[in-house]
């Protein structure tokens, strides 16, 4: 087991409007749409701030996130795209 990642929300911004993250909540995969053919990394942490590896797949525009081995909760997505960071709440039902 990995060791946990703390964190502090200081600020919250306004999220990049070119990221749309669907469905949510979600009960099994959930895509994140992106504007362009952008880099994107994708960090999933619990809300003790234990990370939580994923499995993602990419088509196009979308990147497709694996959340079937996640239990029912909430987490928290660590999106960067390029070079600006994003989180997003998700919700596991």
């Amino acid at each position: 087991m990995s060791e946990p990642f703390y964190f502090a929300v200081t600020a919250v911004e306004v999220a990049e409007e070119s990221l749309i993250l669907y469905p949510n909540p979600t009960k099994k995969d959930v895509n994140l749409r992106v504007a362009n053919e952008a880099r994107i990394s994708v960090r999933c942490y619990d809300l003790r701030g234990n990370f939580l590896p994923l499995q993602t797949s990419r088509e196009v525009n979308i990147l497709r996130i694996n959340t079937s081995d996640l239990p029912v909760g909430s987490y928290l997505l660590w999106i960067e795209k390029d070079t600006k960071q994003s989180v997003y709440r998700l919700i596991k039902q």
